[in-house]
């Protein structure tokens, strides 16, 4: 798994071929900048504009912009949320379902 910075949201590749498909994203200029381009857009599609500036994002809101990006790239990932103990250590894992965003636990 790859942690996500500043989180505790991970993501994962369900399969080899999305590993090759975001390789070969990655790899192409333009289609890098397009996936870039529509990350960034649904981000901002939750920051109100002039005159406020403000974020109206949540954690939510989030997974979802990745897993539409995720399907519209043809990427089989998905995304989990790490439960912490009373130490502040990682106890165990939550995989975050792409249709309901409710979290499930794992084996």
């Amino acid at each position: 798994m790859m942690t996500l910075p500043a989180s505790k949201n991970a993501i994962r590749f369900d399969d080899a071929a999305s590993v090759q498909t975001l390789l070969g994203i990655y790899e192409d200029k333009n289609k890098r900048k397009d996936f870039i381009d529509d990350l960034n857009d649904a981000y901002e599609s939750d920051n109100s504009g002039f005159p406020l500036y403000q974020s109206t994002t949540n954690i939510g809101k989030q997974q979802e912009h990745l897993y539409n990006l995720f399907s519209k790239f043809n990427l089989n990932l998905s995304l989990y949320e790490a439960n912490y103990n009373s130490n502040g250590f990682i106890n165990d894992w939550q995989k975050i379902n792409k249709e309901t965003l409710e979290k499930e636990p794992c084996n």
